[in-house]
């Protein structure tokens, strides 16, 4: 495994007009470390990866992996992905059907002339560790979409290489399988350590995998930091949005009372030392719902809101609100079956409750105000 250094790295496409894929992009990546790049569709993090593996060439910048340079623009280098001593674990699962399992994780060791690796076992140990041992003599047609991607993730793993690039790899799984498969890739990064960039649009993988999460925008770097301080103190409002703080009140304040529209809040105050209009925003699990504001606890703040849809989510209700014109949703705790949750209706008055140490404040501006800058990929993200 190898540390990763990206630097001044930059990708536009031709067209009309032509497109900025990566805007002068920095980026360190630690000997075994397993950084995710998060982001919407076309925010540059699949073009990223797509460079450092070699599969597409860089504008500008310079990569490189362990002590060899990969690409550099200036000195004209430019070593061929087959050179470049990485792995790769595709979204298609891009295993050769008429090869069987054991064949396709062969296949990297057959190319790269390791014939050694291959008596030495280097198939049947690598698919013991990802649990596909069993199926070696099996063709890709005849395996689930788990096992496709276990074999997947076999093949990148067998040659040994020094970094191992995911591009999506859960995506066309299903929500169960997707669950198993992470865990499974965050046990094996734990036993195992290796140098890893993952590449999703799924917040809650980034979070559960990333040792450090990078959310892209156009083409370079929003945010780089732990999941923790990523999710706990997001540093753009953009970023909060891509995250699941996808509750978003625009407050202001006056005579020293905040209100959201004609609506006053009450309880608790948001920051006192705060100045003009605020964007307030938090996740559906930070949201409770109260009948009056004689129902809240110290610290916390509510809005008057109505119901708009109520959906019963076994041990949770998902209810989503009317707050002046904004939408707004909370994801609570059932209850029992006669807790008054239960029962209620699209058009119920309520007062939508949350505390102001769990919600994150942002200067509002003409953008933020009109969500030019919000991705809204809450629901996508499994918030």
């Amino acid at each position: 495994m190898s540390r990763v250094t990206i630097t001044g790295l930059n990708k536009h496409f031709d067209g009309k007009p032509p497109s900025v894929a990566v805007a002068n992009l920095h980026l360190d990546i630690e000997e075994g470390e397993f950084v995710a790049l998060l982001g919407p569709s076309g925010c540059g993090k699949t073009t990223t990866l797509r460079c450092v593996a070699g599969l597409e060439r860089p504008g500008e910048g310079k990569i490189s992996i362990g002590n060899t340079t990969v690409f550099d623009s200036a000195a004209r280098v430019n070593v061929p992905p087959d050179k470049r001593r990485i792995g790769m674990v595709f979204q298609s699962y891009a295993l050769w059907p008429h090869m069987t399992v054991k064949k396709n994780i062969a296949y990297p060791l057959k190319v790269r002339g390791m014939k050694s690796a291959l008596k030495d076992g280097w198939v049947e140990q690598t698919a013991r560790m990802v649990e596909c041992d069993t199926l070696l003599s099996r063709y890709p047609m005849q395996l689930s979409g788990g096992q496709q991607q276990r074999v997947a993730l076999a093949r990148a793993l067998v040659a040994r290489p020094e970094v191992i690039l995911f591009d999506e790899p859960l995506s066309n799984l299903d929500a169960r399988l997707r669950d198993q498969m992470r865990t499974e890739i965050h046990e094996l990064h734990q036993q195992t350590p290796f140098t890893a960039i993952f590449v999703t649009h799924d917040q809650t993988e980034a979070l559960a995998l990333g040792q450090r999460i990078a959310i892209m925008r156009a083409g370079a770097i929003e945010q780089l930091d732990t999941p923790e301080q990523v999710y706990e103190h997001p540093a753009t409002e953009y970023v909060a949005a891509f995250i699941g703080l996808s509750n978003r009140l625009v407050c202001d304040l006056a005579d020293g009372v905040w209100s959201v529209g004609e609506d006053r809040l009450s309880g608790a105050p948001l920051d006192p030392g705060w100045r003009g209009r605020a964007v307030v925003r938090f996740g559906p699990d930070h949201a409770r719902l109260v009948r009056s504001t004689t129902e809240l606890t110290p610290g916390e703040t509510s809005v008057p809101a109505r119901t708009a849809d109520v959906e019963f989510a076994g041990t949770h209700m998902n209810v989503t609100l009317q707050v002046g014109d904004t939408r707004a949703r909370a994801r609570m705790l059932c209850g029992g079956q006669d807790a008054w949750t239960r029962h209620l209706a699209p058009g119920d008055a309520v007062h939508l409750a949350f505390h102001p140490a769990q919600a994150a404040m942002y200067k509002a501006s003409t953008q933020t105000e009109s969500g030019a800058l919000d991705p809204v990929l809450p629901e996508v993200a499994g918030v």
